[in-house]
């Protein structure tokens, strides 16, 4: 057990320092939105306790309060430690269960918690049980005092110091982990393939750079304004409350406009502070611009705003990238679609055959894709371009004449040849835009589309005779979804087939004209398809789940 130690007196100097009514310096008043301090007090003496706890009653440090947490012994200090890592001090006695109690609860909090930033402040009554000079020397400490000498001035000015350093050190990991956090974020947000997955992700990174749950919104100007002075926003991403207004336009989201009023008015400010969050403006090099909400629960603290600043002035680089990319990808499928309008023009289902197709295509690809089949061959943009790209399939009829192409009758074996010259055409006049590019693109997928569409599995098909795995995967799932759509719409020489007799002509060629695994998935999409009454026609519909 520890003396009883002196009691601890208030000198007259001690009333220069304010502690309630400063608004200014290293002691000013606590924000209630403000997280305390919090200060592990460790002592068997239930005087030491309740003089230290009188002392530091009204104390802040940097607008932030001091909160105690008394414990009697160092276990019970060390079980305190392991369930809450924001103790900032420990005013930690020496002897108490045992006359080192104090020192081995330093060395656990060191060595086996491995926790270096919390700060240490031994206190005894009993200097002879533990040589200061020893005890500094080899114990991992921010001071020693001895309760005998203690006053109120002395014991404000090491809590003071104490916290001072374990801000600094907080403040440089912080400084660490978020520029570690920045560099690894901006590099995995460069590389999504959409503004609303990069939003997403965005919202995700700064919740975890700032250490708060919260909710937020990433909104962007709206592809099309009313007006440059009155833009309107586009919510690409929300999250918490917010996250079912992602894809809305603000205003719809928000009828009343206090989000629109707020935005409006940030757009030019890197941060500002609004009375129920910030608003974040990413500067860009072009017109969209882009704005963050994020509703604060607690004030962020100035390392927190400089890090969520640093990460947005990178991230509007990442943005403006990924918005180049999706308006180029936009660029690629606009051009997609014009050709596929211009090679189904003459043809009397006005095109409505191609967007069927793709949509089929598309839903098709993304269960293959679900099963985890043809891991050599199918890939995630393959999964992406596929069914924009399977609307080219039949471009090279442009080079078909009239009276073969509407022909209301079978064709006779020169008309055949020739219509069957179609896939050649059309891979021909792909590929020589596809080798412009370089990369894989629409055009390549296309191209490869065009050109063995007509291929069997079994070899029979036209125009090389492939089989198997020869045939490029994209041409085997356009084929199956080609067909079935030619078999159950009206053609010039055939009347539409009842959908179910359709699917049986599909299942009873797997194996020969059909690669057997894409009739499995073809069969699982058409059953969820026609059991939820989907319409297939459109193929910028958002993805079918199956």
């Amino acid at each position: 057990m520890s003396s009883v130690p002196e009691p601890l007196s208030t000198p007259p100097e001690l009333d220069e320092v304010e502690w309630e009514d400063t608004s200014t310096g290293p002691l000013a008043p606590a924000r209630p939105a403000q997280r305390p301090w919090k200060i592990l007090v460790v002592d068997d003496d239930e005087s030491v306790l309740k003089i230290t706890a009188l002392v530091l009653a009204d104390l802040t440090f940097r607008g932030r309060p001091v909160e105690l947490v008394e414990r009697r012994s160092g276990e019970a200090a060390l079980q305190t430690l392991r369930a809450d890592p924001e103790i900032a001090l420990v005013l930690l006695d020496v002897v108490m269960e045992s006359t080192d109690a104090g020192l081995r609860t330093v060395k656990a909090i060191r060595e086996e918690m491995q926790n270096s930033a919390v700060r240490i402040v031994l206190r005894t009554g009993q200097p002879g049980s533990a040589p200061e000079r020893d005890v500094v020397m080899l114990y991992e400490i921010d001071g020693y005092e001895l309760k005998t000498g203690l006053t109120s001035q002395s014991l404000l000015t090491v809590v003071v110091s104490a916290l001072r350093a374990y801000d600094l050190i907080r403040t440089m990991e912080r400084s660490r982990q978020g520029l570690e956090l920045i560099v690894n974020a901006t590099a995995e947000l460069s590389q999504r393939r959409s503004l609303r997955t990069f939003a997403s992700g965005v919202l995700t990174q700064l919740q975890a750079m700032i250490g708060q749950c919260c909710d937020g919104l990433f909104c962007a100007h709206a592809p099309r304004a009313h007006s440059e002075a009155d833009p309107g926003w586009e919510v690409l991403a929300g999250s918490g409350r917010y996250a079912n207004w992602t894809g809305q336009r603000l205003d719809e989201a928000d009828p009343s406009g206090s989000f629109g009023r707020l935005l409006a008015v940030q757009p030019d400010a890197a941060f500002s502070s609004a009375d129920r969050g910030s608003v974040i403006a990413l500067h860009t090099p072009m017109r969209k611009g882009a704005v963050i909400w994020i509703d604060s629960v607690l004030e962020l603290e100035p390392i927190h705003r400089q890090l969520v600043e640093v990460f947005c002035a990178k991230i509007s680089v990442a943005f403006t990238n990924v918005h180049l990319l999706e308006q180029l990808r936009k660029s690629q499928q606009a051009t997609v679609v014009a050709l596929a309008d211009l090679a189904e023009f003459r043809d009397t289902d006005t095109g409505e055959h191609v967007l069927r197709v793709a949509r089929m295509t598309d839903l098709i690809a993304r269960d293959l894709w679900r099963r985890g089949v043809f891991h050599a061959e199918l890939d995630e943009l393959l999964v992406e371009q596929i069914g924009l790209a399977s609307m080219l399939h039949d471009v090279g009829k442009v080079s078909i004449p009239d009276a073969v192409l509407l022909k209301p009758m079978g064709l006779n074996p020169t008309e055949r040849a020739q219509m069957e010259t179609h896939a050649a055409v059309g891979a021909r006049i792909l590929n020589r835009a596809d080798q412009m590019v370089g990369d894989q693109t629409y055009i390549t997928v296309a191209t490869d589309i065009a050109a063995s569409h007509h291929e069997h599995y079994d070899g029979a098909g036209y125009p090389r005779g492939l089989r198997g795995v020869e045939i490029p995967l994209s041409a085997r799932i356009t084929a199956v979804a080609d067909v079935f759509d030619a078999l159950s719409h009206d053609r010039p020489y055939k009347k539409a087939w009842p959908r179910s007799e359709a699917r049986d002509y599909i299942v009873a060629r797997s194996g020969s004209q059909f690669d057997p695994e894409v009739v499995t998935s073809f069969v699982r999409v058409l059953d969820v398809v026609a059991a939820r009454g989907t319409d297939l026609a459109n193929i910028f519909d958002d993805p079918l789940r199956v």
